[in-house]
């Protein structure tokens, strides 16, 4: 009787912990939504996002396996081009409704996956809850992160590192190993930079944190998703041109800190002057400082939590180091922009939230509720989406209408169709089928 009640009070745990991430997955999906209609009511319904769009289009021209298989900007961007497929297969007036929804439903897929994580690695209720739903709300996810299929990868990276970090340790069953297993794959053949969540792995394995099985099964899910990834970077024709300099290394440095400076909208390191008469500019070394402070402290806390399994240091550590990781490799190799601090901003600010995950619990409730009011004032200015991300520029019946109007007058011909915002751009050259030149005939169909 006592195992009895044992399985019954596990199996209860799990369904209950499954219904609260169920219920964090819908909160961040709406919220997702939310942001995006608030920077403009017709977003939702006619901005149908760049790649969004594109993929949706090579599928319909051409067929999902061709598309699917086909390399883009350098690199098999697999998640997006298979998440086209319902966007493909919905009338063209539809697209963006659909395109929106199916990524608002990833995002809520992936909180789910990161609450369900670290409440099975038995971080507090209100932790989980803050980490699993930070990409959604943290204030450089309303540029171009928010809510896009074409943005994808970077909530696969965000899920895959949860999972590596927080694998919950007991009572592990198939579905609770295949299911990550999935996951890094596809993170795997999504982006190339998901080769460092192996290294994650393996510290994760030689703490001891994860078994020899599991390890080896997620490492060989990795590696057969990295392997033809890294064979379209290196071999096959279009690679991302490789800009490695000490002046790229400078401005990762330089800008990881002004990122993180988000989550106080409005705060800077930046140059500022009084009435143009004296100019106050930041100290040149300010962004390697505070860079290289921001890796001592990990590398510090993963060696000081090495042997503590079920601890808060190692993975506040870890989480710092793969948010360094993810940013310091597409920023070296190329021009750095907004979207390579994206999830180096997110797992940063989850290993924050962590490390403070027993002072919350201990905390009050009306404290927490105090802070939640304090953090929601403060974000607020920023919680509608850019108008880069969320004003249709076209939208969506207008382009579709324009589209239609130039077949109606020659019907064996094509025609060039732009996605939000403006784009390709008119010198883009994309190869067929992943370019926007779009056949009469499946216009008028």
């Amino acid at each position: 009787m006592p195992s009895a009640s044992k399985n019954l009070a596990r199996t209860f745990a799990g369904s209950v912990g499954l219904g609260s991430a169920a219920a964090i997955g819908l909160v961040a999906g709406v919220a997702s939504l939310l942001r995006l209609w608030l920077g403009s009511s017709s977003s939702i319904t006619q901005n149908l996002w760049a790649e969004d769009g594109l993929f949706a289009l090579c599928i319909r021209k051409a067929d999902f396996a061709t598309c699917t298989a086909e390399p883009f900007a350098g690199y098999l961007i697999l998640a997006p081009r298979l998440l086209a497929l319902p966007t493909a297969l919905a009338p063209f007036d539809l697209w963006a409704l659909t395109a929106n929804l199916v990524a608002a439903v990833l995002a809520g897929a992936i909180a789910a996956a990161v609450f369900y994580a670290s409440r099975r690695f038995s971080v507090r209720g209100f932790t989980s809850a803050g980490v699993a739903l930070l990409p959604v709300i943290a204030p450089v996810s309303g540029l171009e992160a928010l809510n896009a299929i074409g943005s994808a990868y970077m909530l696969l990276l965000y899920g895959s590192t949860f999972i590596l970090v927080f694998p919950h340790l007991v009572d592990r069953t198939r579905v609770s190993v295949a299911l990550p297993a999935f996951l890094l794959f596809l993170t795997a053949l999504t982006i190339p930079t998901a080769v460092l969540l192996l290294g994650l792995l393996f510290v994760q394995r030689i703490r001891g944190v994860i078994g020899r099985r599991v390890g080896v099964l997620w490492g060989a899910s990795l590696t057969i998703g990295l392997v033809p990834q890294f064979g379209y970077v290196f071999l096959f024709q279009g690679t991302r041109p490789n800009y490695a300099s000490l002046e790229t290394l400078n401005f990762w440095a330089d800008s990881l800190p002004l990122f993180l400076f988000s989550y106080w909208p409005g705060l800077s390191l930046g140059e500022f002057s009084f009435h143009t008469e004296f100019t106050l500019a930041p100290f040149p070394l300010t962004g390697w400082l505070l860079t290289l402070a921001l890796a001592a402290s990990a590398i510090y806390l993963v060696a000081t939590g090495w042997n503590t399994r079920q601890g808060r240091r190692a993975p506040v550590g870890l989480l710092i180091l793969l948010g360094l990781g993810f940013s310091l490799i597409p920023s070296l190799t190329s021009y750095a922009n907004n979207r390579y601090f994206v999830v180096a901003v997110w797992l940063i600010g989850a290993a924050v939230i962590v490390s403070v995950d027993r002072f919350i619990s201990d905390a009050p409730r009306v404290w927490l509720g105090l802070a939640c009011v304090v953090v929601a004032i403060v974000w607020s200015p920023a919680f509608p989406a850019s108008a880069y991300r969320s004003h249709p520029s076209p939208p969506c019946s207008g382009e579709l209408a324009r589209a239609q109007e130039v077949c109606e007058s020659d019907t064996s011909g094509s025609v060039d169709l732009e996605f939000s915002p403006n784009w390709p751009y008119p010198d883009s050259s994309l190869p067929e089928p992943s370019n926007a030149t779009a056949p009469c005939v499946i216009l008028l169909r």
